[in-house]
């Protein structure tokens, strides 16, 4: 069976609280609101493997040498965003932030597949 891979390009936001309990037509005191980054793409990889599957999640991390997400301007209509994937037998040994051809050296003769991918985004 070919492995699954789950990638959540758009990184999101989860708001979460709590309530003691429930009780129908009546008022709920919550806790305050807190709020945490949301693992969708992981949590899909973890139920095709409950149900034995092969899967892999991908995710992007963010910081000075991370992925964001996109973010166009506000009202400047729908951007469009390229990206291309790769599936490597290892794990290349770089530092953070290595510049593209050390990236493409290190990732020669370790591609298992490659696959590109279009997608739209507007705010």
């Amino acid at each position: 069976m070919t492995p699954i891979a789950t990638l959540p390009l758009n990184p999101a936001v989860d708001k979460n609280t709590r309530v003691e309990r429930v009780v129908a037509n009546d008022k709920l005191r919550c806790d305050a609101p807190h709020r945490e980054p949301s693992r969708g793409g992981i949590n899909v990889a973890r139920v095709i493997h409950r149900l034995g599957g092969d899967a892999r999640a991908l995710y992007a991390l963010g910081g000075d040498a991370g992925y964001g997400g996109p973010c166009p301007p506000p009202g400047d209509g729908p951007h469009r965003y390229f990206f291309r994937l790769y599936v490597l037998d290892t794990v290349l040994d770089l530092d953070q932030g290595a510049p593209k051809e050390q990236v493409a050296d290190a990732m020669d003769g370790n591609v298992i597949d490659e696959t590109d991918r279009t997608g739209t985004c507007e705010r």
